[in-house]
């Protein structure tokens, strides 16, 4: 469970896992649309590895279609690579502490992914636990969530 706030409305947000099975987790979450108040929409993703990126694409009907190379395997501080169909582009800043409502968190890595209209999606992954953090910042505004819970898996 994850603590929102889309320019200064908060709520809760429950990222729930649909399916995993190796190299493929499909999740599902509702979601707040900044340019809309009020609009909310459940939306189904899934991040998989392929080609030695880890990708966040969106699922429905099952078709897939990529968003991002969110993560480039093996990659370090200062990395880049580009985004699925050479959009945007994407950075490993390093590892941070991250503080959020669940707690602390150390070596966390911290992923910069910047589209064509600069808007910017920073993801904060730490050891074990996965996703910590995730801001947006966009002519809309600023999105941001933390983990408030983590209920480890079988």
């Amino acid at each position: 469970m994850f603590y929102a706030d889309f320019n200064g409305a908060k709520r809760e947000v429950v990222i729930r896992v649909k399916r995993h099975e190796k190299n493929w987790t499909e999740i599902e979450y509702d979601i707040y649309n900044p340019p809309d108040p009020g609009a909310t929409a459940s939306t189904d993703e899934v991040w998989f590895v392929k080609d030695g990126y880890v990708v966040w694409a969106d699922y429905d009907l099952e078709q897939v279609s990529p968003y991002w190379h969110v993560y480039k395997l093996g990659a370090k501080k200062g990395d880049t690579w580009k985004g699925p169909f050479g959009k945007g582009r994407a950075m490993h800043m390093g590892t941070t502490e991250v503080a959020v409502p669940a707690g602390r968190y150390r070596d966390v890595v911290h992923i910069r992914l910047t589209d064509e209209d600069e808007k910017t999606h920073d993801f904060f992954y730490g050891p074990g636990v996965g996703l910590v953090k995730w801001e947006t910042k966009s002519r809309f505004g600023r999105a941001v969530l933390e983990l408030k819970g983590f209920i480890k898996g079988r």
